[in-house]
């Protein structure tokens, strides 16, 4: 039996005793239990309420997130490979590249593409449910024992479109982003949400862009930025300047994926489609003329 099915982790939402469930809580168990067949997202086994608590209750999952996995490989500069090779060739690499440690004993052979794609699937399906997940990072991932990303912590969507139409809604919906959304993976429309614009899903598509980005150098664009106390709002606003290693990996391609997604006008970013069907056939692409100088 899957290591999922034996354990279970218990997300606590504390209340005051004189007020009913928050929303925010009856939303994510709404939105899970519309997603429960959906393979890329995590699944809610039950849900606890109590005079002053709310408990969700999901599996438990030993390899933790996707972010988890690029932060033990970030030190040793273990990116993962571009595209999924062919298994046999897959058994090889792991095989010969296997140092003990777990993510290589597993067997799991991690590819960017295998893994956005199926971040892209999860989306997909809340987006045509009217949300907008609003939080899309590589800490939101879990991975299961065969390296299959699933989306978690629906407690930040929110429905969409969103007008802002008055200065209040628009500090309202600053408020929110601020509280809710993760500063580097943060669409720039989150930052300052001009009065007369329209929030729309097109705002996880740049969070997708950061993962994506993630994926391929381990930490999102802005993350440094980030770190050193500079300003992400106005770093959001310059994409063009964001730096994209010279990773042999990684082909032009991938990168001008990743650009078409960390677009500042909302409407012109990639859908999920197009994102999606360019990847796949990237990858078809890159299984053809994979020269075995990849690594698992």
């Amino acid at each position: 039996m899957p290591v999922a099915q034996w354990f279970i982790v218990i997300e606590m939402h504390t209340v005051s005793a004189s007020v009913s469930i928050p929303n925010s809580v009856l939303t994510e168990a709404s939105i899970l239990r519309q997603l429960s067949n959906i393979r890329n997202v995590v699944p809610l086994l039950a849900t606890i309420h109590t005079s002053d608590v709310s408990y969700l209750v999901f599996p438990f999952y030993r390899n933790g997130s996707v972010g988890d996995e690029l932060l033990r490989r970030r030190s040793k500069s273990d990116h993962f490979s571009q595209a999924t090779v062919s298994a046999a060739l897959a058994v090889v690499m792991v095989y010969a590249a296997s140092d003990g440690s777990t993510h290589r004993k597993s067997g799991i052979y991690f590819s960017v593409i295998r893994i956005f794609v199926g971040i892209c699937a999860a989306v997909r399906v809340l987006h045509r449910l009217g949300y907008v997940h609003r939080d899309l990072k590589v800490a939101n991932f879990l991975l299961t024992d065969d390296g299959t990303p699933l989306l978690t912590d629906f407690g930040s969507a929110t429905r969409v479109p969103i007008t802002i139409g008055s200065a209040r809604e628009q500090q309202h919906m600053v408020d929110e982003a601020a509280e809710m959304c993760s500063m580097p993976y943060r669409a720039p429309e989150l930052f300052d949400c001009q009065i007369g614009s329209v929030i729309t899903e097109a705002a996880d598509i740049w969070s997708l862009g950061c993962c994506l980005y993630a994926l391929c150098y381990f930490v999102s664009p802005f993350d440094l930025v980030y770190e050193k106390g500079d300003s992400v709002a106005l770093a959001v606003q310059s994409p063009e300047k964001i730096h994209y290693p010279d990773v042999k990996l990684f082909d032009k391609h991938l990168i001008e994926v990743m650009r078409r997604l960390l677009i500042v006008e909302p409407s012109q970013r990639l859908s999920l489609e197009e994102a999606a069907n360019m990847l796949t056939l990237l990858e078809t692409n890159f299984k053809d003329t994979c020269d075995g100088a990849v690594t698992v």
